[in-house]
């Protein structure tokens, strides 16, 4: 039987002995996975697709089940990759959608690890190794891996390897990502689009396989963890900032995303050492 791998850390690294000869990842975000040791043969939904080198990163789309085969021991690190990341740190998307036109999109996209980038996974791993599992510091070092990529690749080859990512409705998923927080509901966003509410809705499930309340709730729940890792304002503050009606609210809204009270996750927001 397979290990089944969730991921649902930013960042994962995984040794895998000959001894486990085969493994699935399932995953809500896309992910990208990076090989650093070993290599790992590939399967989409039960289909061949190719091979994961030694010092190669690929990106993993979401809503597919991936099956991997190890031959030997292999080392790999894993990173959730979320298309708002993208978004927010790239100033440069309508170059990169142009560019994405002319890839196949036949294959898992995939590129080789130069010197820089493998110097820059090797030390995040050893901070992993080291306990330090803060999530503010996770995301700092995904951001940083994003600089490094647009400094050491080119544009065409960036293009290709977020392919997946530079869809035809990325203006729009543009206009969420920078909009949404503006917004209290689905319909004061609908209405910053200048579109009926319905339109907006049907546009908004075919762009993003969810609806507007649901996906909107998630967002929400990114930001409060966020502000709640960082510890610079109280819990109180917190619940006020995002319009919880009442303390009590904003407790059940962390129980039911994070599975924990507001106190029980500021607990664990920061840096641990063995």
């Amino acid at each position: 039987m397979n290990t089944i791998l969730e991921i649902n850390k930013i960042w994962q690294p995984l040794l895998l002995s000959d001894s486990s000869s085969a493994f699935e990842i399932k995953t809500d975000e896309p992910v990208i996975m990076f090989v650093l040791q070993g290599d790992i043969q590939l399967y989409i939904n039960n289909i061949l697709k190719r091979e994961i080198f030694y010092n190669e990163m690929a990106v993993l789309p979401s809503g597919c089940l991936y099956h991997f085969f190890i031959r030997k021991t292999t080392r790999i690190i894993i990173c959730q990759f979320p298309l708002e990341i993208l978004i927010a740190e790239c100033n440069k998307i309508d170059k990169l959608l142009s560019l994405s036109m002319i890839q196949n999109d036949d294959e898992i996209k995939k590129m080789h690890l130069n010197k820089t980038i493998i110097r820059f996974l090797l030390l995040l791993c050893n901070n992993i190794e080291d306990k330090i599992v803060s999530e503010r510091f996770f995301d700092i070092k995904r951001n940083e891996l994003l600089i490094l990529l647009f400094a050491y690749y080119s544009e065409k080859e960036i293009a290709g390897f977020f392919s997946e990512f530079l869809s035809k409705n990325i203006n729009f998923k543009k206009f969420v990502f920078d909009n949404h927080c503006k917004a209290k509901n689905m319909a004061e966003l609908a209405s910053l689009s200048n579109s009926s509410q319905s339109g907006f809705i049907k546009k908004f499930r075919s762009t993003f396989d969810e609806s507007p309340y649901r996906w909107m709730q998630k967002q929400k729940a990114k930001l409060i963890l966020n502000d709640m890792n960082k510890g610079q304002k109280s819990l109180q503050e917190i619940a006020i900032e995002y319009n919880f009606s009442s303390y009590q609210h904003f407790a059940k809204f962390c129980h039911r995303f994070f599975k924990m009270s507001p106190t029980a996750i500021c607990g664990k927001s920061h840096y641990k050492k063995s």
